[in-house]
């Protein structure tokens, strides 16, 4: 999702909230109708600002769960490029091994940098764009690894 697609969904969340502050204040003022009409106001505007904010959590939520996944497949796709790489191929074919066998959301990354990498970036600049796409700590320190790898023609294995 862009940007602009998560913030309409936060105004569409937005009006959905505002809608149930209307109702609530129409109920409300059913019941007695001498209630405050500035609590009726701050009652919608919190629950507009309360959409709002539930969407932003969503997102947080979703982040979380994935970067989970993240972590979870990291040992086996390390694995994989390790034996890749101890195989004889070289940084770009062990990726490219790896993300066509493997499934889940860390390949799905590596895949992303691999056609970064082959669309002209470097692969050490390929790499660090999933570092600053995840907050991962584990993940930063295999990318810093393979990183003085390749820089410096050491071997990767």
């Amino acid at each position: 999702m862009t940007v602009d697609e998560f913030r309409a969904e936060q105004v569409l969340w937005g009006a959905i909230g505002l809608l149930f502050g209307v109702g609530a204040s129409i109920l409300l003022l059913a019941d007695d109708p001498h209630r405050s009409p500035v609590m009726l106001v701050v009652l919608c505007f919190a629950t507009a600002l309360s959409g709002v904010v539930l969407r932003d959590y969503a997102l947080s939520q979703e982040v979380g769960k994935r970067e989970q996944r993240m972590l979870n497949e990291f040992p086996t796709i390390a694995e994989m490029l390790a034996l890749a790489v101890g195989a004889g191929e070289g940084p770009v074919g062990a990726l490219d091994r790896v993300t066509r066998t493997s499934q889940g959301e860390l390949a799905k990354e590596l895949g992303t940098a691999l056609a970064d990498a082959r669309a002209g970036a470097s692969l050490v600049a390929a790499l660090e764009n999933i570092v600053t796409r995840t907050s991962l700590q584990a993940l930063e320190r295999f990318v810093d690894g393979v990183a003085v790898a390749v820089e410096r023609g050491t071997p990767l294995a």
